[in-house]
C-alpha cells in the first residue's frame, strides 16, 4: 500500500467514524427529547395486547406515575422508566454515559424506512432490537424485531397526558395493588 493509499483508507476511515459520530448524536438527541418530554407530559404506549402510561406529574395516583394493561386483565404498576419504549433508549444510552453500568449498544439509520434501528444485547445473550419511528424530532413509534424469527410488533406512542383509558389502567393498578395489601393484612 502506497502512503497516498495509507492516507486515502485513514481519511475514508475518519470520515466514516465520522458519520457514525453523528449518528450517535442525532439519535441522542432524540432519545434525550423523548425521555424528557415522557417524564415532563405524559405518555401512552400502545400495541396489540398491552398499553403503558406514564403520567404527568398532575395525574399521579396514590404516589404512582407508571402502569401497564396487558390484556385481558392484568394491571400493574412499574417504577423503572426502562419499561417505557420512549424512554428506553436513553435511559441505557445515559447509564452508558456516566459508566454506571456497562450498555453495548448500535444505531443505524434506514433512510427508505426513515427509521432508527437501537440494539442491545440482554445479559449478552439475546440480540434486542427496536426500529424507532421519529416525526418532530421525537419517537412516535417502535417495531420490537423479536430474535427468534424477525417478526414485528408496532408500538404507538402519543405524548401528552393521559386521557380517560390511561387514568383507568393507572387507577385499576394502584387500587389492585392496595386492595391486596389490605387483604394480605
Amino acid at each position: 500500500m502506497t502512503n497516498d493509499e495509507k492516507l486515502g483508507f485513514f481519511a475514508k476511515r475518519k470520515a466514516t467514524k465520522s458519520a457514525a459520530e453523528r449518528l450517535h448524536a442525532e439519535f441522542r438527541a432524540i432519545a434525550k427529547a423523548s425521555f424528557d418530554k415522557a417524564m415532563a407530559e405524559g405518555v401512552t404506549e400502545t400495541s396489540p395486547g398491552s398499553t403503558v402510561v406514564h403520567a404527568p406529574e398532575s395525574q399521579v395516583y396514590e404516589s404512582w406515575a407508571s402502569a401497564y394493561l396487558r390484556l385481558p386483565n392484568t394491571y400493574r404498576m412499574f417504577t423503572s422508566n426502562h419499561q417505557l419504549e420512549s424512554c428506553k433508549p436513553w435511559a441505557l444510552i445515559a447509564e452508558a454515559e456516566s459508566r454506571r453500568r456497562k450498555v453495548d449498544f448500535t444505531i443505524e439509520f434506514d433512510e427508505v424506512e426513515e427509521t432508527y434501528s437501537f440494539t442491545t444485547m440482554i445479559h449478552n445473550l439475546v440480540k434486542h432490537t427496536v426500529r424507532y419511528q421519529i416525526a418532530d424530532g421525537l419517537f412516535i413509534g417502535t417495531f420490537f424485531i423479536a430474535p427468534e424469527d424477525g417478526s414485528t410488533e408496532h408500538t404507538e406512542l402519543r405524548f401528552g397526558a393521559l386521557d380517560e383509558h390511561g387514568l383507568k389502567i393507572l387507577h385499576t393498578a394502584v387500587d389492585n395493588w392496595l386492595a391486596s395489601l389490605a387483604g394480605a393484612k
